[in-house]
């Protein structure tokens, strides 16, 4: 039920802080502190729209009369919100932390964990649902946790 799996994933995602700032561009570079605050706003408001599109999607909805799972319904569903709803928050996401500028001292891990968000972006955009099972995003996030960031992308 690797699909049951996926959606309950879209309704467990979260990030921490709240409204975004999102900065001048990558090109600044600012104190740790302040860097990792507007992450985590911008995580946390990316986040919301995550959490509020997986909670549209119940697996319960997709039972037949007869009581059966209808698993292509259900997988036409989650295309649906990854294409429209899920994939733009998170191109929105990577766009907004890339502009944030980088800390002081950490410009290449930065970077480099940017680069890996941006790798999970654009294989969920090319592979739909299989794309999610690319690292990009899980390596993204071992990186923020490591960087004391609050920062999932489910």
């Amino acid at each position: 039920m690797v699909v049951a799996v996926i959606a309950l994933g879209l309704v467990g995602a979260g990030c921490g802080g709240s409204d975004s700032d999102t900065g001048s561009g990558t090109s600044a570079v600012i104190p740790k502190a302040e860097f990792v605050k507007s992450a985590e706003k911008v995580c946390a408001d990316r986040g919301k729209e995550r959490i509020g599109v997986g909670e549209t999607i119940n697996y319960e909805n997709y039972e037949t009369a007869g009581g059966k799972f209808d698993e292509a319904e259900f997988v036409d569903a989650v295309e649906k919100a990854l294409n429209e709803k899920i994939y733009p928050s998170l191109q929105r996401q990577s766009d907004e932390l890339e502009a944030l500028g980088l800390p002081e001292g950490d410009e290449a891990k930065v970077e480099r964990m940017w680069e890996n968000l941006a790798k999970g972006v654009d294989l969920l955009e090319k592979e739909g649902i299989t794309g999610l099972g690319g690292d990009g995003f899980d390596t993204f996030e071992k990186e923020a946790n490591e960087y004391d960031l609050t920062c999932k992308v489910f």
